[in-house]
């Protein structure tokens, strides 16, 4: 099994060259890498170098006209944390979970993208709550590894169904009116572009269901990494304090990246704070968001949506 492990993430690997190579064939270094590296831990070390050499295409070509952020106005206000709030039960990321958000009228939707053992990418939000959700108990403190196989058929709280990347692609692709946001999950660089490379390999089998899709990143060295592999529509910028020197800095590489909207934690949203990302023309959305009252206040306040489990 270790073995097919990594076989499989190698694989993917590969996959990374080929789609930055599809999208970006000025870089003859990339093409270079694919014959040159042999074994993975070789592969990722001369990738992450790699970031170092590859001019991105996007970032000096960009222009405003090819991004797009009507999805905000589509929001109304309310974002649906991991799909959706069900039953009583968050964070699920589940068929069920969406399909009731959906009716509810929610049209953009936030989910938690990760890896199994096997390089799959599946949705749920944490190893931990996972194994709580499927009444599996955690060995000295430590979820155990998750199985694809075992992932996909096994039911949430026994009775809600789990989703994979091309189950989620699938479902926007019959609902052409939905946008989903990428958690970045804790993602380094190289697991990004592991995983966007992914998205991109699937997502090119349904028409247009990738300008729906809405990276979440938190450093201009993610933005950079993932927009080598597809030309995204529009960002998130998760802002956490210790990554940047200054609001005014984070402030400057949105208006520089044409990124339009910026994720807080409720707790950080004071008026101050949030007139200084919307003087600059960024809305804030605030997470994650339970009760009306403190949704009515974050509002006038100035924030522009909510993440919310249960206000759908």
């Amino acid at each position: 099994m270790k073995k097919d492990a990594i076989i499989t993430k190698a694989l993917l690997v590969v996959l990374c060259i080929l789609i930055i190579i599809k999208f970006d064939k000025t870089d003859q270094r990339i093409a270079e890498l694919s014959k040159e590296v042999a074994s993975e831990g070789r592969l990722l070390d001369q990738l992450n170098q790699s970031q170092k050499i590859i001019i991105d295409a996007f970032i000096s070509n960009k222009k405003d006209d090819l991004m797009d952020y009507t999805w905000i106005e589509k929001a109304d206000g309310v974002i649906a944390h991991a799909l959706g709030g069900l039953d009583g039960h968050r964070y699920t990321n589940s068929r069920e979970a969406f399909e009731q958000s959906y009716a509810s009228g929610c049209r953009v939707f936030e989910v938690d993208v990760h890896l199994t053992e096997e390089g799959c990418l599946v949705l749920f939000h944490d190893k931990n709550r996972y194994m709580e959700m499927v009444n599996v108990d955690i060995v000295d403190g430590e979820a155990l590894a998750i199985n694809y196989d075992s992932f996909m058929r096994t039911l949430l709280y026994r009775q809600y169904h789990t989703l994979d990347i091309q189950e989620l692609l699938k479902i926007m692709e019959s609902h052409e009116d939905m946008y989903v946001i990428i958690d970045w999950g804790g993602a380094n660089n190289s697991s990004a572009l592991y995983w966007y490379s992914g998205i991109v390999y699937f997502g090119e089998k349904y028409e247009r269901v990738l300008d729906r899709i809405i990276p979440e990143i938190v450093s201009q060295e993610m933005l950079l990494s993932i927009r080598k592999v597809f030309p995204w529509k529009s960002y998130v910028l998760a802002y956490y304090k210790n990554r940047w020197d200054s609001v005014d800095e984070a402030i400057q590489f949105c208006k520089d990246s044409n990124i339009k909207v910026v994720d807080l934690p409720k707790e950080n949203c004071e008026k101050e704070n949030i007139s200084q990302w919307s003087d600059a023309g960024i809305h804030v959305f605030a997470y994650t968001v339970n009760d009306i009252e403190e949704k009515e206040d974050l509002e006038e306040m100035g924030i522009t949506c909510i993440y919310t489990d249960d206000l759908i």
